[in-house]
């Protein structure tokens, strides 16, 4: 098994899965159960690296699935860590590399798309597995798009105010009033204090 370093080093897509192989995440090989609370950012990280493993097509689907299987649990007890506690886990470093690695899977994913459109009908088996590896990325970058939809929940917008609107009681009951009458209701009645 050869380690490949860099992406830029990394031969074509399409000339791995035509001699059967595919790439994975070297950290996939130490991934064996969820280990998100201790430590969140490796966690979500930890598969976007630089170093990915040239393996068998069908070994590199079910690695794939399991690392989609591990971060959906990953990000499940995320979910329930920040329910409890209210506290971001994940640094904005971490959000640029799990968007990169969803832009990463989206160009491997329109590699298949063409490496599939390429093979005859005939090497069915070939196809099956190449689109079996194709669905597997497609659900890691399901749950990498979970996970980014989670960050941006959890964390403030950019752009706040703590400014009040300038308008008084008496504005705003009147353009509450102007909106019953544009919807068709009844004008509503104000109670005085």
């Amino acid at each position: 098994m050869k380690t490949l370093q860099y992406r830029k080093n990394l031969p074509k897509l399409v000339t791995l899965i035509s001699m059967g192989l595919a790439t994975v995440p070297a950290e996939s090989f130490k991934h064996k159960q969820s280990s998100l609370i201790p430590n969140a950012q490796h966690s979500l990280t930890s598969p976007i690296s630089n170093q990915l493993v040239a393996i068998p097509i069908g070994d590199a689907t079910e690695r794939m699935c399991k690392l989609a299987e591990l971060l959906s649990n990953d990000l499940n007890n995320l979910k329930k860590e920040w329910e409890k506690y209210h506290h971001s886990f994940i640094s904005q470093r971490a959000y640029k590399y799990i968007n990169k690695n969803i832009k990463d899977i989206d160009s491997s994913l329109v590699d298949i798309k063409a490496i599939l459109a390429s093979y005859s009908n005939s090497d069915v088996p070939k196809k099956e597995s190449i689109l079996l590896f194709g669905r597997s990325l497609a659900v890691y970058r399901s749950i990498l798009t979970e996970v980014i939809s989670f960050i941006e929940q959890t964390q403030q917008p950019l752009k706040t105010t703590n400014k009040k609107p300038n308008v008084t009681d008496a504005d705003m009951r009147k353009l509450i009033q102007a909106e019953h009458i544009k919807l068709g209701l009844n004008k509503p009645k104000f109670d005085s204090n």
